[in-house]
């Protein structure tokens, strides 16, 4: 059996269910400020932010609570990495703001994220019809 057709078996259900909790609990503020380290609000970072977009839109089917968490740290990214200009800052730091633009490490992450979850709130809403 190889790792694809072991995944499909539900072989890893429990430990994955036992993650996300643990990640859901641990690692985001109730305003959607997303943590990098599970014990620490610093750095905040915005490929951490993008990445946690994504992958709660993938785990979806765990939790019908997941559209409103992505939905709650792509508005706090938004607000708080995103310059006046439309880039995504790297990070914050508690003194201090990584300012730079990295195309392929924050700017492409945070678009596909929001991309996602906009094709995500499309699919919810036609649900909903």
């Amino acid at each position: 059996m190889n790792s694809c057709e072991a995944a499909q078996t539900g072989e890893f259900q429990t430990a994955l269910e036992r993650g996300y909790r643990f990640w859901k609990k641990s690692f985001f503020l109730a305003d959607g400020w997303p943590k990098y380290y599970h014990d620490a609000l610093h750095p905040v970072d915005t490929h951490a932010a993008a990445a946690a977009i994504v992958s709660l839109l993938d785990l979806i089917d765990l939790d019908r609570d997941a559209l409103s968490l992505a939905e709650r740290i792509a508005d706090w990214s938004i607000r708080n990495l995103r310059d006046k200009q439309g880039f995504f800052y790297y990070q914050r730091r508690r003194f201090y703001t990584v300012r730079t633009p990295f195309m392929r490490w924050t700017q492409a992450w945070m678009l596909y994220a929001l991309a996602r979850l906009l094709e995500e709130q499309q699919r919810d809403s036609k649900r909903k019809e």
